[in-house]
């Protein structure tokens, strides 16, 4: 997996692109993030994306974009122009969440 930077084009602060490239056994996933927003609360959609590829990844079948789309698809995920998971969101919500902790705790030192 790699994480470039760049725009998502829909208003995100970090996205999967829907593609995969095939390198020999391996299959590479891209993360864009903007870093022209970045901030303490960037992190939590940087680890929301994160979760994403762990998802494809982790079935050895996708290996095209195209599955990439049925994968979330068969999964009963809404898709509109992008795809959410509970994982990921979950991902995010516990990333924002143990930076609001630390902030806490360098707040009170």
């Amino acid at each position: 997996m790699y994480v470039a930077e760049g725009q998502c084009g829909h208003g995100v602060r970090a996205c999967l692109l829907i593609t995969m490239t095939i390198a020999g056994p391996h299959r590479l996933l891209r993360i864009l993030v903007d870093p022209r927003k970045a901030d303490r609360d960037f992190m939590g959609p940087i680890g929301h994306e994160l979760q994403h590829p762990v998802e494809v990844l982790s079935n050895r079948t996708v290996r095209s974009d195209s599955e990439i789309i049925l994968l979330y698809h068969r999964a009963g995920d809404e898709w509109t122009h992008q795809f959410e998971t509970e994982a990921a969101i979950r991902a995010g919500v516990a990333v924002r969440g143990e930076l609001q902790e630390s902030a806490a705790a360098e707040r009170r030192e």
